[in-house]
């Protein structure tokens, strides 16, 4: 058996034998877009749609065990040039929290903006747009998203 400290004596116990895998854990941090008018446009979101929250907590709670997001509950949009990840809440209406990872700081999702989604129109009609912008502000300017706590 491999000594691997204190817990490999418990490994037999637990019925692992000679098996060691390091598991990575990601702490996600967040950070908001700050528009200067909201203090925290993701939890204005999140505050203004009760129906939405068991789902979104959910999806969120998943996605944080995961050191790489993916589908189902996110996808990567192509703007342009600028890539834009939407987190995706499920429900009669499809809800979408847009950000981006940070390019600085690995485990930290940048919120954006918050949507509707329904085929391919989003509402409202600019909001890839205003996300790209947006995304462009924060990293010439990182004050510009502010440290936030995802809503619960």
């Amino acid at each position: 058996m491999l000594h691997l400290g204190g817990l490999a004596r418990l490994y037999p116990i637990l019925g692992i034998v000679n098996h060691y895998h390091k598991k990575v854990i990601v702490m996600w941090t967040y950070r908001c877009y700050d528009d200067g008018q909201r203090t925290n446009l993701w939890k204005e979101w999140y505050d203004g749609h009760s129906d939405y929250q068991g789902s979104h907590d959910s999806i969120f709670n998943t996605l944080e065990q995961q050191q790489q997001w993916g589908m189902p509950h996110t996808k990567v949009l192509h703007v342009g040039k600028e890539t834009i990840v939407e987190v995706r809440i499920k429900g009669d209406v499809q809800h979408r929290i847009l950000g981006f990872y940070s390019p600085t700081k690995r485990g930290e999702f940048v919120v954006l903006a918050t949507c509707n989604h329904k085929e391919r129109v989003y509402d409202p009609p600019d909001i890839l747009q205003t996300a790209v912008k947006r995304k462009k502000d924060i990293i010439a300017n990182k004050a510009k998203a502010n440290p936030c706590a995802r809503p619960v």
